[in-house]
C-alpha cells in the first residue's frame, strides 16, 4: 500500500555561533519513515531527540534561519477529489512554492501543536478562529464559516458549542482548549493530522479522553495521524505503528504490537521498563542513566552507547545501521539487539 506521507533520508540543522565561529548542527540525521492511509503511526523519544523538529520539518514551519533542510524527501500523496478516486498526485513537500505550501497547509495536512495557550490568538474569540481558518480553504461568508465552526466544536466534545464560540481562549480550560485545535485541525477534512505532544500539559483523566477522542476522530474520518509523544503509554493506546527516536536518528520502528512485545533496542526496551503498571507489587521505576547528547557532542559511534547497559567497543567505533530484525517491518539501529523478534533470527 501507497504510503500517504513518505519521509526519506530527512536531515535538518541549526546554527550555532556567528561569524567565523558559525557552524551548522544536525538535530535530525536521515530519518525515514511512512505512514499508511488511515492509519495512525507514534513517533516516540525523550525531550531533545528531534521529534517535534521532524514533525515542524514536515510542514516547513522551522525558522530559516537557523534553521536549514539539509537533504531528503517528503513524499506527500494527495488524494483524488472525488470520494471513490483514490490517490492521485504524489508531490514533494520540500519543493513546493510558498503559495502551494500555504495549501497544503490545514487543506491536506494539519497540525495539532502541544500547547494550545500559544497555538491560539488570545485577543479574538474561539468561533473567529476557527472560521478564519475555514475560510483559508473554503468559499465560506463569515456567517457560514462560524455555523461550521459551532458543528467542529460539538463534533469535539465542547459543552454548550454555541456560546462557546464566543469565548477567548483564556476563558476556556486546558482540555477544552486541546480540543478546539483539535477542531482547527480536522476544519477541512485533512488527509493526515500531525499531532505534537496534544497531552502534555494536561491532567491524566483529560489526557485519556483527548486520545479517545483522537483515535475516534482518525477512525471515523478515515485520516492518517502522526502522533508524537516521549510517552510509550499515550501512543500504545492510538496508534498501530511505532519509530522510537534518539539523538536526532531512527533507532526502532515497528507495529505496536510486535515493538511492545519485542523490543529489541535497548532504547525502547529503557522507556518500556520506566512506564509505572497497575497491579501486582509496585516497584521503583527503572531510569535510563545520563542524557541524550547535545548537538555538537554526538559520539561517532552508537549515540546511545554512552548510555547503554550492553555496550561493546564495537558500539564506540562503528555507528550501526537501521536494518530489518526478524520481520520486514521491524527495524532496529543495534549492533547487539535484544530480541531477534517473532520472525526469527536478524
Amino acid at each position: 500500500m501507497q504510503p500517504i506521507l513518505a519521509i526519506s533520508d530527512l536531515a535538518v540543522s541549526f546554527q550555532s555561533g556567528v561569524g567565523r565561529d558559525s557552524r551548522y548542527l544536525r538535530a535530525v540525521d536521515g530519518v525515514s519513515l511512512n505512514i499508511p492511509p488511515r492509519a495512525a503511526v507514534g513517533l516516540v523519544g525523550e525531550s531533545g531527540s528531534g521529534k517535534s523538529v521532524t514533525a515542524l520539518s514536515l510542514l516547513r514551519l522551522l525558522p530559516q534561519p537557523p534553521a536549514r533542510i539539509e537533504g531528503g524527501q517528503l513524499l506527500f500523496t494527495r488524494p483524488g477529489s472525488g470520494p471513490d478516486s483514490g490517490p492521485s498526485e504524489t508531490i514533494d513537500i520540500l519543493k513546493l512554492d510558498d503559495e502551494e505550501l500555504r495549501k497544503l497547509r490545514g487543506g491536506h495536512i494539519s497540525m495539532i501543536f502541544q500547547e494550545p495557550m500559544t497555538a491560539l490568538n488570545p485577543v479574538y474569540a474561539i468561533g473567529d478562529q476557527l472560521g478564519e481558518a475555514l475560510r483559508a480553504h473554503q468559499p465560506l461568508s463569515r456567517r457560514e464559516g462560524l455555523a461550521r465552526a459551532v458543528e467542529l466544536l460539538d463534533l469535539v466534545g465542547v459543552p454548550d458549542a454555541a456560546r462557546r464560540t464566543h469565548d477567548y481562549p483564556h476563558q476556556l480550560s486546558g482540555g477544552q482548549r486541546q480540543r478546539v485545535m483539535i477542531a482547527m485541525a480536522l476544519s477541512c477534512r485533512p488527509s493526515l493530522v500531525i499531532a505534537d505532544e496534544p497531552t502534555t500539559a494536561l491532567d491524566v483523566t483529560t489526557q485519556a479522553q483527548i486520545l479517545d477522542l483522537l483515535g475516534r476522530l482518525q477512525a471515523e474520518m478515515g485520516m492518517s495521524m502522526l502522533l508524537i509523544s516521549h510517552d510509550l503509554g499515550v501512543v500504545s493506546a492510538v496508534c498501530q505503528h511505532v519509530a522510537v527516536m534518539y539523538a536526532g536518528q531512527i533507532v526502532e520502528s515497528a507495529p505496536s504490537r510486535t515493538l511492545f512485545r519485542w523490543a529489541s533496542h535497548p532504547y525502547t526496551a529503557g522507556l518500556l521498563q520506566a512506564l509505572p503498571r497497575l497491579g501486582g507489587r509496585q516497584e521503583r521505576l527503572q531510569e535510563i542513566p545520563g542524557r541524550v547528547p547535545r548537538l555538537g557532542e554526538m559520539p561517532s559511534g552508537c549515540r546511545f552507547a554512552d548510555r547503554c547497559p550492553r555496550v561493546e567497543s564495537r558500539c564506540r567505533e562503528e555507528a550501526p545501521l537501521l536494518r530489518s530484525l526478524g520481520e520486514k517491518e521491524h527495524l532496529v539501529r543495534c549492533h547487539f539487539p535484544l530480541n531477534a523478534g517473532p520472525g526469527g533470527g536478524a
